[in-house]
């Protein structure tokens, strides 16, 4: 073969491996990162709740609470909020509320996250409705920061925050909880031992139960 032609040949084959390796790396360059962000200061990095994300999401709780009650009552008109739980939304960067609602008519409870309902035996008068209009998350913060957590502290992936009535009929909380009040509960993950933490949402004590001790 002409040793011209073997150039031009080993050329042209050299071009088509290139383009055939750039072509890839291209389109996924375009690919966007499904919302999550890598903002230190960002709710929810990585899709996990840390101590730090509770300070600044008051702001969070009605929109969260309108949006789950409106679902809730489109499954049942009578349905009223009976639990409260803070998540990570999935695939972009953010907080969510979801809420276990009751319905009397249905003598049902039902999960807005699952879309799962689950009946009841327990009389209605029995179960409580949250009122969550006056909730503070900023002051959960504060008194977890006050008994010794820190910012930087994960809670449970499956565990995010829970409120709740604490009743006699519907305990919430270990012993020292008192009754017919309203508790958020958290797990954190603090030097390989779950740390259970029950806050009262009426004076901010704090409650623990240890994991792992």
């Amino acid at each position: 073969m002409n040793p011209f032609a073997k150039i031009r040949s080993a050329s042209i084959m050299t071009l088509a491996l290139w383009v055939c390796l750039a072509v890839p790396v291209f389109a996924q360059s375009s690919t966007p990162e499904a919302g999550l962000t890598s903002d230190a200061n960002a709710h929810c990095i990585e899709s996990r709740l840390r101590v730090g994300d509770l300070k600044s999401i008051d702001n969070t709780i009605e929109p969260g609470v309108k949006r789950a009650t409106e679902e809730a009552t489109q499954w049942q008109s009578d349905a009223r909020l009976y639990t409260l739980r803070l998540g990570c939304s999935l695939l972009v960067t953010g907080v969510k509320w979801e809420g276990v609602f009751f319905s009397e008519s249905a003598q049902a409870f039902y999960e807005t996250d699952t879309g799962k309902v689950e009946p009841v035996e327990v009389e209605p008068k029995l179960i409580p409705t949250l009122e969550p209009s006056e909730f503070k998350m900023s002051l959960v913060y504060e008194a977890l920061i006050a008994y010794g957590f820190t910012d930087d502290l994960l809670l449970t992936p499956a565990g995010g925050v829970t409120i709740k009535t604490n009743t006699n009929q519907l305990p919430f909380g270990p012993p020292s909880t008192s009754k017919d009040t309203v508790y958020a509960h958290v797990a954190v993950e603090q030097q390989d031992v779950i740390v259970d933490v029950w806050i009262s949402m009426a004076d901010y004590s704090v409650h623990t139960y240890r994991v792992g001790d």
